[in-house]
């Protein structure tokens, strides 16, 4: 199963829960609108057609919504008595409970191996834009790796008039313009820092690293989890 496929699955499964749960034609389409808002926006985060550094908090949270709203439906038909329910509302009730208990196993089990923490692949708005006269001369994402940690790494090669001034000039980028705390660097232009980041499960750190090689300056950025 492709992870197009397993999340398609994630986001549009409790649209057809939905549909078999509701009582009425106005809850059936006004439930099902908002069910398959959730989906999309749900299905956007896991693809990352919508882009967020704290993903996995975000899934974690529409999913606790959508958990939420379905127990709340559950609870609230089974104190009630006012019509019976018909074997398709049954249906509905039972593949919702399902599909709760999986959630919440699933994401209780996710959160317990990841500890928290997640790594990814850092995005070139790290860096860029460059200062004017820089230029990209590369920007390889290098992907995640590790044994006992995950590291994942983007790796640029700037170019500029002289090779001297590209790793001060750096430095002093990321320092005013991303909140870096690099020190100067040293007369081969080398310099590095890290720092925590992220919140909730979506925390890492990440590591910046500036140094001359071959003529041109390298920048190079890491994010690690212990996971």
């Amino acid at each position: 199963m492709t992870r197009t496929l397993f999340f398609s699955l994630v986001s549009f499964a409790p649209l057809l829960i939905w549909l078999l749960m509701a009582r009425t034609g106005r809850q059936r389409w006004l439930g099902s609108l908002a069910v398959a808002v959730w989906g999309t926006l749900f299905l956007s985060v896991a693809q990352r057609w919508i882009s967020l550094s704290e993903q996995i908090s975000a899934l974690a949270l529409l999913m606790v919504i959508l958990v939420a709203a379905f127990m709340i439906v559950l609870v609230s038909r089974r104190l009630s008595a006012d019509s019976p329910m018909i074997p398709r509302m049954n249906l509905g009730k039972f593949l919702a409970s399902a599909y709760c208990l999986v959630v919440l196993f699933y994401c209780g089990g996710l959160a317990l191996v990841m500890k928290g923490e997640h790594a990814y692949v850092p995005p070139s708005s790290e860096l860029l834009p460059l200062p004017h006269g820089l230029t990209v001369l590369s920007n390889d994402d290098e992907g995640c790796g590790g044994n006992s940690a995950t590291i994942c790494g983007r790796a640029f090669v700037i170019g500029g008039p002289t090779t001297q001034d590209i790793a001060a000039t750096l430095v002093e980028h990321l320092n005013r313009k991303h909140g870096w705390h690099l020190n100067p660097p040293t007369p081969d232009g080398k310099s590095d820092s890290c720092r925590n980041q992220g919140f909730l499960l979506d925390r890492n750190e990440l590591c910046a690293s500036i140094f001359q090689h071959d003529g041109h300056t390298d920048v190079a950025f890491e994010s690690s989890a212990d996971n």
